[in-house]
């Protein structure tokens, strides 16, 4: 009677659509809580703990107390789902209880929490009895685990593998400022030898213009032009630079390259 009520209720929810993949929701990238509804003394909860606490225990789990099995029960799943649904503490849910016999189960297999679960805002992972065990949970849920512990599994993000993307992450961004560093140096590297040839292209060419205008004044020396022959004439200590200026008697001064003589002009 029970199972032929499940085929039952089974087929009018295929039907109706509820099993269909296309209406099942996608697991969530981050999951940081989960909501468990299950029996707060049964190992379910234990082992979904024992589970969280060893692969990430920065994972939180919280639990929806309710009874498993019983009249009643099915209700008390309800409204644990419809809870998480509109509460967003939460990201995932696992519904879950140990194995047992068809009676034990049958309140997994009802109408109301079936329709629960279909109406959930929230990703669902269906985790009701031993492997063996199918509910109507498991075909409208978003996702079947086999136990309460693979639930978990699924759920939990591995504490290791996150460390190890972690310090991959780090060991990426040394590398990315290592190899811009070593870039940045050789830009600097080659910018100061830009720098120090033009500095030298710089001074050799003002070293060069330095030498030509020594080169004019040594020439333009009056001592260096009296030492060729020439000689200088003064009157009243001014030069004197045309005969025009000098008159007859005119006492002048004749400066040569190594001493000066007193003349008068006739």
């Amino acid at each position: 009677e029970i199972y032929k009520r499940f085929i039952e209720l089974k087929n009018r929810l295929q039907k109706e659509g509820l099993f269909d993949a296309d209406h099942k929701k996608p697991m969530p990238e981050k999951i940081d809580r989960i909501g468990v509804v299950t029996s707060e003394t049964g190992a379910v909860i234990h082992d979904i703990l024992n589970v969280a606490g060893r692969r990430n225990a920065g994972q939180d789990i919280v639990l929806f107390p309710i009874k498993v099995q019983g009249i009643g029960a099915d209700v008390e799943i309800a409204k644990a789902i419809n809870f998480f649904s509109n509460y967003d503490g939460v990201d995932a849910i696992i519904v879950g209880r140990g194995g047992g016999s068809e009676e034990d189960l049958q309140n997994f297999n009802s109408e109301i929490v079936a329709r629960a679960i279909y109406n959930c805002n929230k990703f669902v992972v269906s985790a009701v009895g031993h492997e063996v065990d199918t509910t109507i949970c498991d075909y409208v849920a978003d996702l079947r685990a086999p136990t309460p512990s693979a639930a978990a599994e699924l759920l939990t993000k591995d504490g290791l593998e996150r460390k190890q993307k972690l310090q991959m992450l780090i060991k990426n961004i040394c590398d990315l400022t290592k190899n811009k560093i070593i870039l940045n140096e050789t830009i600097l590297q080659n910018l100061l030898k830009s720098i120090n040839s033009e500095v030298q292209h710089f001074i050799s060419e003002k070293t060069q213009q330095l030498g030509l205008l020594n080169s004019r004044l040594a020439n333009a020396n009056p001592t260096k032009i009296l030492s060729m022959g020439y000689a200088k004439i003064e009157k009243d200590n001014l030069p004197v630079s045309s005969k025009t200026a000098l008159a007859t008697n005119d006492d002048i001064s004749i400066i040569f390259a190594d001493g000066t003589i007193q003349a008068k002009v006739k």
